[in-house]
């Protein structure tokens, strides 16, 4: 189930309110893996969480849940995060 939700957010996603802001969803060996990544904090190698599926795509970040959404094939929302658009496919 978790392969079939994820897979399809893979890819490099580029921050709407943010400009600089990337996203990065990819297959780790063992999970999906998101990378978040802000100019000015460590940007070459951000902050990287494991992507978790249950009943919504979701990771945790300091104990708190982060939701993701992909309301359209082109938009990724994080709430909270703010919404991304896709740069690149896998």
């Amino acid at each position: 189930m978790e392969e079939r939700r994820i897979a399809p957010l893979t890819g490099r996603w580029a921050s709407v309110l943010h400009p600089g802001a990337t996203a990065d969803i990819c297959r780790g060996p063992e999970c999906y893996i998101l990378t978040l990544r802000r100019p000015g904090d460590d940007f070459r190698h951000g902050r990287t969480f494991r992507l978790r599926y249950r009943r919504s795509i979701y990771y945790l970040d300091a104990g708190r849940r982060v939701e993701l959404y992909a309301p359209t094939t082109n938009r990724l929302l994080l709430l909270p995060g703010g919404s991304y658009r896709r740069i690149v496919k896998p």
